[in-house]
């Protein structure tokens, strides 16, 4: 039997997706230092199982989904430690760790997204928490494709590269490299100067465009609706 805890009902109340959102974005300013200065890579890691306990957090109010992403981010937690145990992502046991959590990664972020979604579109009462709610979902969206383009280029190597004349094909992108192309491709802006080597991320790419329109327009369509059902309220109580 699922249960389900109330949240508290004042507008104001700041929450689970609060601290969650505090904890994302903690993380995306922790990346791009990791990236220049290899000591910031432990205190980044820190920052990333901080984050999913955050989500994880953010869930906990039905028990089903507390489960189910726990059982999602637990093996991504242990295969992590240990590739780190055995070398890291250099040492060949380290890469077979690594490429077995990153698809667990996605699944992981890719659960919480929809959730934490759900819980915005059922929402009767548009509160800051749920405002903090929303720009999880849009933030997780794009870690989710990072993520997944991190994976991708795992499984076909050389699946990025540079657009600049002369420049080498890009057997790897950096975490801070997914995160930009990322964004920019759910912005459904983009630079060109990372460009997809093949059509599986040709695919993965134009599927987080479509994404994050989508949820931009749930997000707009259901504000106006809980403010057009706020309105009404107040209209009758007059």
């Amino acid at each position: 039997m699922t249960t389900v805890v109330n949240p508290p009902t004042d507008p104001r109340h700041l929450g689970r997706f609060f601290y969650l959102l505090l904890s994302i974005c903690a993380m995306l300013v922790l990346l791009p230092i990791a990236d220049q200065f290899p000591k910031g890579v432990p205190l980044l890691m820190c920052g990333v199982y901080a984050t999913m306990w955050f989500a994880i957090h953010a869930v906990s109010g039905d028990r089903r989904k507390l489960l189910t992403a726990i059982a999602l981010g637990l093996p991504v937690l242990v295969l992590q430690l240990l590739a780190a145990f055995v070398g890291g992502e250099l040492s060949r046991r380290g890469f077979i760790f690594t490429w077995l959590a990153m698809p667990l990664f996605v699944a992981f972020w890719f659960y919480i997204t929809l959730a934490i979604l759900r819980a915005f579109v059922a929402a009767d009462v548009f509160t800051r928490d749920k405002l903090c709610g929303a720009i999880c979902v849009f933030l997780l969206i794009g870690i989710t494709w990072a993520t997944l383009y991190l994976w991708l280029q795992h499984v076909s190597p050389g699946a990025f590269f540079l657009a600049l004349p002369g420049d080498p094909i890009l057997e790897t992108i950096t975490p801070t490299q997914a995160i930009y192309f990322s964004y920019l491709t759910m912005s459904t802006m983009g630079y060109g100067d990372i460009i997809p080597g093949n059509d599986l991320v040709r695919t993965a790419a134009y599927a987080q465009a479509v994404a994050g329109v989508l949820f931009l327009s749930v997000f707009i369509a259901r504000v106006v609706s809980l403010y057009d059902r706020h309105h009404e309220s107040h209209c009758t109580k007059g």
